[in-house]
């Protein structure tokens, strides 16, 4: 008993100290980001379906760049249309990134991500485990939800990619959230935040 209480104390210690020193260790090194008044035009969206029918018409139409992050993209029959999508994009020679967190996303499979890589879509997980601080990184995710057309026009939210935010799920239907297309001086806000995130 003595051994197994010496034990959990001992987990419970390094939980403790990762968590803590782990913590600080990201503070010292952690971006404040300020962005000055910008001039945007903006929609809103509260339907899944559709945000996305609108979405996916900006996607296919972009010409030079696409750089998405989402917190979720699953494994269902819409999350594979939405992938399938950008890998098109990537074989026409747009410049395709994919950032998706790695805990939110865990259900993309090891053979996804090849077909993604293959067909010239950057993908990577933001905030993927690490030591020396295991736990603080565990716990550590990504809940944005950006994506950056050409430059010109940007998505902000609380949708992500599966079929429940289009009202699909067995649970939770309808889906509500809160979802922002957004034209104008503020997409370049956007573009910085998820150029900052890529380097997690």
């Amino acid at each position: 008993m003595t051994t197994i209480a010496s034990i959990f104390l001992l987990i419970f210690s390094w939980c403790w100290v990762d968590l803590k020193v782990g913590h600080k260790r990201y503070l010292k090194h952690a971006t404040n980001i300020k962005f000055p008044p910008r001039n945007s035009d903006m929609t809103v969206f509260t339907s899944g379906k559709i945000l996305f029918d609108d979405y996916m018409k900006e996607v296919k139409q972009a010409q030079d760049s696409i750089h998405i992050l989402f917190y979720i993209v699953k494994n269902d029959k819409f999350s594979k249309d939405f992938l399938k999508l950008l890998q098109a994009k990537a074989e026409e020679g747009v410049e395709v990134r994919l950032l998706a967190d790695w805990v939110g996303s865990k259900k993309m499979s090891r053979q996804t991500i090849q077909e993604l890589t293959k067909s010239g879509v950057h993908f990577s997980f933001s905030f993927k485990p690490k030591l020396p601080f295991l736990f603080y990184t565990i716990q550590k995710r990504n809940h944005r939800k950006i994506t950056v057309i050409d430059g010109k026009i940007g998505y902000l939210g609380g949708f992500n990619i599966g079929k429940e935010y289009i009202n699909q799920g067995e649970k939770l239907n309808p889906w509500r959230d809160y979802h922002l297309k957004m034209t104008g001086e503020g997409v370049k806000d956007l573009q910085e935040v998820f150029r900052l995130g890529t380097a997690t």
